[in-house]
């Protein structure tokens, strides 16, 4: 979920997570259409075998099971995070970032609080400083058109 923002960058990113586990998720708030992050997801949407995480035979023998049994390399065997995370960390290790990076203080996920559940005081956690939350579909255990009263999520759904 996204709220409007104006960021005078024409590259920004949002790290996600907490001191010892911040990383950039695939929290792309804005990058110019020529931009080498862009260029590398797509080069793995077209190339996946690109992308098969080769140093990790857990997650690459099924991406090669898979490929086999349906006659090709999809971008849908690959693992999580292959055409995201992986892509966007891979590219900067490489060329450097050059635009903003906010920190994970303005991203909301439920790994920092649950956004789900009712508390006293949902607004104190959606401040003009978070310009992102990030729902987790593994941590979607609810009926998300009817949010629980009281909760942050609820509060978002009034916000809409």
């Amino acid at each position: 979920m996204l709220k409007p923002f104006d960021f005078l960058d024409p590259n920004v990113l949002v790290k996600e997570g907490d001191d010892e586990s911040a990383r950039f998720n695939n929290s792309v708030m804005r990058l110019a259409s020529d931009h080498p992050i862009l260029d590398e997801i797509l080069d793995r949407w077209r190339r996946p075998w690109k992308a098969v995480p080769w140093q990790n035979p857990r997650k690459a023998w099924p991406v090669i099971t898979m490929s086999l049994t349906s006659l090709g390399p999809y971008a849908r065997h690959l693992p999580w995070g292959a055409l995201g995370a992986d892509a966007i960390e891979h590219c900067i290790r490489k060329n450097g970032f050059d635009g903003t990076v906010l920190g994970q203080d303005r991203s909301l996920t439920s790994y920092r609080t649950n956004l789900f559940a009712p508390t006293s005081n949902p607004d104190q956690y959606l401040g003009p400083e978070i310009v992102y939350v990030h729902l987790y579909r593994s941590q979607v255990r609810v009926d998300l058109s009817s949010p629980a009263q009281g909760s942050i999520y609820a509060r978002l759904w009034d916000l809409r």
